[in-house]
């Protein structure tokens, strides 16, 4: 039977050497950040770039540092005698170069490099996603427009502070991105404060009545939609166009050119909708200067996506005298490698003037490839829960929380590995409960139907919405690539991270946390162990963790205070 190395992107290395590939891409963050600063040096200047994968440096959605650090994989496999494969099988027909052509070096001539080529259905799906994409947003535009008008005079008397956010159908009136933030906001500074929505994850038919409840909301939300016309979005579209003309410069890995592959990725791009609506905030900051409405500060919700860069690119030229901050709300991933400022970022203006983060644990991670990074720190708004939690400790009967990542992919798995741990497991005199709470992005009714048919009764998807009321009940957290995780652990909750046998493991714990409070578990063994060490601690054990869990809350969440929300809004130059 032939030995196969599953090299696609998203595809699954087998489990014994997954390991090897994420420690080895882990090590190569960096030099894989310097090879994207060669290839952007010529395209600087250019927006069109900025909004493509490869300069977006997102692993979730771009694979160009999935094929850059496979092919230091194959390297590395051959040279420790790791190399023991009969096929290996790639989704990209430049990567089949490179790697055949590195085989042959290497001495391997009994290896075939097999291109998995996509099906038909995929490759029409794919050449009509843009149509149908440019489509859907003219039929938003005509929705938004008929759900209400702005008063321009009123906004033009105003020195506005404009903040980033994104918004999901019935999420209007629970603010998931900035949590309690309006609510301790002075009257004077929501009179100057708007939230401008990308909308997200919303079916046509909910449009409507998610424009409507904006336009009533409690908050302040300024429409994009009613500034910008047919016109810009016809400008998105041509961005298919204009990339073509984007000349990518001979650039090598190991030796091997890869400028053909970074070109595919160009003219293939996987994530269209980031792209549209990238230039469409572009064109919408554009049309607000030219209808004189006046900024004082710029807020992005910093993930370092398409988005983001278009956001900032646009208040730093448009409204040069105006602040720009970036709402870095999390601690970031290693692998979520857009989330990690870089000085060629900083060169392109790009990036936002100052990263606000929410702990002061979090001010030496964001500035890893750029430390010279201005960065200040200000209230958790978003986890203000965990500072008026009460600690306790657990009873017999156990609870534990299913926080899913955004991949159903994962979500899936995660849920799989559970059912055989909990048929499989001793758990003495305990009862255990599963409470899975899905990704906001999806829908529980879809969570719910997969759990329903294969799970027992202890397995429930949870209706609760709200993290701190679930947070109340949980005895353990299990997840992967959470924000979730790090909330849990503040609270003095365990976290098993469930990593991905067959690829990267998005790990949303920082090194410094420490190894009592937290476990990483690849197999099921190591899974049904994890929960088995924290089900059975005693009382002793259990008030570490909350000891730990109060330093963690110190160090990743800092409390609301006046001083905190005048550093966010830079209140000193308001009032100038």
């Amino acid at each position: 039977m032939q030995k196969s190395l599953d090299l696609c992107f998203n595809g699954r290395i087998d489990s014994e050497i997954s390991e090897i590939f994420n420690s080895l891409s882990y090590d190569l963050r960096s030099e894989f950040n310097k090879t994207i600063t060669i290839i952007t040096n010529p395209h600087k200047a250019n927006l069109d770039w900025w909004v493509e994968g490869p300069a977006g440096r997102n692993p979730s959605s771009s694979p160009f540092f999935h094929y850059f650090c496979c092919i230091y994989f194959i390297k590395y496999l051959v040279e420790h005698n790791n190399f023991s494969f009969d096929r290996v099988l790639v989704d990209n027909a430049e990567l089949k170069k490179i790697i055949e052509s590195m085989l042959n070096d290497l001495g391997v001539i009994s290896c075939m490099v097999v291109h998995i080529k996509p099906s038909i259905r995929r490759i029409f799906k794919n050449r009509l996603m843009l149509p149908m994409l440019i489509c859907k947003k003219i039929v938003q535009q005509v929705i938004a427009r008929g759900s209400g008008k702005i008063n321009l005079q009123s906004l033009r008397d105003k020195k506005l502070i404009l903040i980033d956010t994104y918004m999901i159908a019935e999420y209007t009136n629970n603010d998931r991105w900035y949590g309690s933030l309006w609510e301790n906001m002075s009257d004077e500074l929501k009179n100057q404060t708007y939230f401008v929505p990308t909308i997200v994850m919303t079916p046509i038919r909910k449009m409507g009545q998610t424009y409507k409840e904006l336009r009533s909301n409690e908050r302040n939300f300024l429409i994009k939609e009613d500034f910008i016309t047919f016109s810009d979005i016809i400008f998105a579209a041509l961005h298919q166009q204009r990339v073509k003309k984007i000349k990518i410069e001979p650039v090598s890995i190991l030796n091997y050119e890869v400028s053909n592959m970074i070109k595919d990725e160009l003219l293939n791009n996987r994530d269209k909708l980031s792209v549209i609506d990238s230039l469409l905030t572009y064109r919408f900051v554009k049309k607000i200067k030219k209808k004189g409405l006046q900024v004082h500060l710029a807020i992005d919700w910093f993930e370092g996506q398409p988005n983001d860069k278009a956001w900032s690119y646009s208040f730093n030229l448009h409204y040069t005298k105006a602040k720009t901050i970036g709402y870095r709300a999390f601690e970031s991933y290693p692998f979520y490698l857009c989330s990690y400022p870089i000085p060629v970022e900083n060169e392109a203006n790009i990036l936002p003037k100052v990263m606000a983060v929410q702990g002061k644990a979090t001010v030496k991670t964001v500035k890893e490839f750029m430390p010279n990074l201005d960065v200040i720190v200000i209230p958790s708004f978003r986890s203000q829960h965990v500072w008026g939690y009460d600690y306790k400790i657990s009873g017999d009967n156990i609870t534990i929380i299913v926080t899913l990542p955004i991949s159903i992919r994962t979500s899936i798995k995660i849920i799989e590995k559970l059912l055989k741990v909990n048929s499989s497991m001793s758990l003495s005199d305990k009862k255990i409960k599963y409470i899975i709470k899905p990704h906001p992005t999806h829908s529980s009714d879809r969570i719910k139907v997969k759990v329903e048919d294969i799970a027992p009764d202890s397995f429930m998807v949870a209706e609760e919405k709200s993290l701190t009321v679930l947070l109340r009940k949980a005895d353990i957290l299990v997840s992967e690539a959470s924000s979730t995780c790090l909330e849990a652990l503040a609270c003095g909750k365990p976290v098993i991270i469930v990593e991905n046998e067959e690829g990267l493991t998005y790990d949303p714990i920082p090194a410094i946390v420490p190894l009592e409070i937290v476990r990483r578990a690849k197999s099921d063994k190591q899974l049904t162990d994890g929960i088995n060490h924290f089900i059975n601690m005693d009382v002793s054990q259990k008030k570490q963790l909350i000891s730990i869990g109060q330093k963690i809350r110190a160090n990743f969440f800092e409390p609301i205070s006046k001083d905190g929300i005048n550093r966010f809004f830079h209140i000193e130059s308001i009032k100038e």
